[in-house]
């Protein structure tokens, strides 16, 4: 969604100063910043950090869920042929 309309807001030189610090420490541009502070959805480097790890984490679990997987169908198969295994030397 683009964005046309503008809001203006005056401050003085120790608050724009103060703007900037805070949007820089989370490597926003100052504009997003104040949206996003707005809206409070402002993260800093620590959650950043957090949300990498937790997809860090999915990544393995879903590599991991894979390999059971994976697991799972060789056993199935392994006992699908024992059964028609011994299913053939049953019936002779």
């Amino acid at each position: 969604m683009a964005r046309k309309d503008r809001v203006w807001i005056w401050v003085n030189k120790e608050e724009q100063a103060e703007i900037k610090a805070r949007a820089a420490k989370v490597n926003l541009d100052p504009s997003v910043y104040l949206r996003d502070d707005i809206f409070r959805r402002v993260r800093t480097h620590h959650d950043t950090q957090i949300l990498d790890e937790i997809h860090r984490v999915r990544v393995v679990i879903k590599k991991d869920l894979a390999d059971l997987n994976r697991v799972g169908g060789l056993l199935k198969l392994i006992s699908v042929q024992l059964s028609d295994k011994n299913s053939l030397t049953r019936a002779c």
